[in-house]
């Protein structure tokens, strides 16, 4: 079963030799069989028996020094540091654009159609919410059908 439902190399990878396994072609033995070892990798322990010298307990051996001080080196990982939420409100500046002190700028509702309304360039707004709209950084200066596009507005507070 060892061999067919776990992936022992994988194991072996990740944690080095370390796996115990029992395999004996008896119950009782005094001292390990070598000849029946069973061939595999990574083996740490080997348990030759389960009735050590007629004394009902596991024959065990170890095939590698368990004692070793061993350290393990782990990697401290830096916690990624989330970028601070936007703040939700403010105040917006909608300057002047192409030089066109007439120039308006169109409004969005939140789903990001345009509503034929406009608010002149020129004026300062509060905002109420900051979100993406059809991957457009939007302001939204009122009621749901008045967001604005923030590539046409500069934040001032």
């Amino acid at each position: 079963m060892l061999r067919t439902a776990i992936d022992t190399k994988k194991i072996i990878q990740k944690y080095g030799t370390c796996i115990w396994i029992a395999s004996y072609p008896t119950d009782y033995a005094a001292e390990p069989d070598f000849n029946y070892f069973p061939s595999m990798d990574g083996v740490a322990i080997w348990q030759f028996c389960d009735n050590w010298k007629g004394l009902s307990v596991d024959g065990n051996i170890s095939l590698i020094d368990l004692h070793k001080e061993t350290m393990t080196e782990h990697k401290t990982i830096k916690p990624i540091e989330k970028p601070k939420p936007e703040k939700k409100t403010g105040v917006v500046y909608a300057p002047v654009i192409n030089h066109n002190p007439n120039w308006m700028i169109q409004l969005m509702n939140g789903t990001g159609h345009y509503t034929g309304k406009y608010i002149k360039t020129n004026t300062r707004w509060k905002y109420f919410d900051v979100r993406s709209i059809k991957g457009m950084k939007c302001y939204k200066l009122g009621t749901d059908k008045q967001w604005v596009p923030a590539k046409f507005l500069k934040v001032i507070e």
